[in-house]
């Protein structure tokens, strides 16, 4: 179709454009996952479509030029992929609140045993002190020798 021809007749495009713009929707939404399309991929998803339908329409040299692709709503196409993908999204949530319990326990319990562990070094180091640092001991093991030992005098 050359422009004059478009510039009498731009309802005749519709119809190719539409099914262009189609073709690269799926194409694209085809090489991402579930999740990216449903959720967190949708800018970079319809920043692809635009740039594919823009090169085209330059390729075909229609004269038309693509303005924005918005990704309003995205459903999967079946009941049994829309379950499959809550699961997942069940699981992700699942394994997040089991990280965040197990990170909540360790936070809880390595004090604690650190804490542990240093009362039981002063217990050892406590029991471990020679004889000679406590001073009544001392003085009672002096005697015990001495009388042990006959007078040299």
């Amino acid at each position: 179709m050359t422009r004059s021809n478009i510039s009498t007749h731009p309802q005749s495009l519709l119809p190719p454009l539409k099914m262009l713009a189609q073709s690269y929707i799926r194409d694209t939404v085809g090489t991402h996952n579930v999740d990216d399309v449903i959720t967190t991929g949708k800018s970079e998803i319809q920043s692809e479509i635009k740039e594919k339908l823009t090169n085209r329409m330059m390729e075909e040299d229609i004269g038309l030029a693509v303005v924005n692709i918005t990704i309003q709503d995205a459903f999967p196409p079946t009941t049994e992929v829309l379950n499959a993908f809550k699961n997942v999204e069940n699981a992700k949530q699942g394994k997040e609140t089991a990280i965040n319990n197990a990170n909540k326990d360790r936070n809880e319990k390595i004090p604690q045993a650190e804490a542990q562990c240093d009362q039981i070094i002063k217990d050892a180091e406590a029991e471990r002190k020679p004889v000679s640092m406590r001073p009544r001991a001392r003085c009672r093991d002096l005697n015990r020798c001495m009388r042990n030992i006959p007078n040299i005098l």
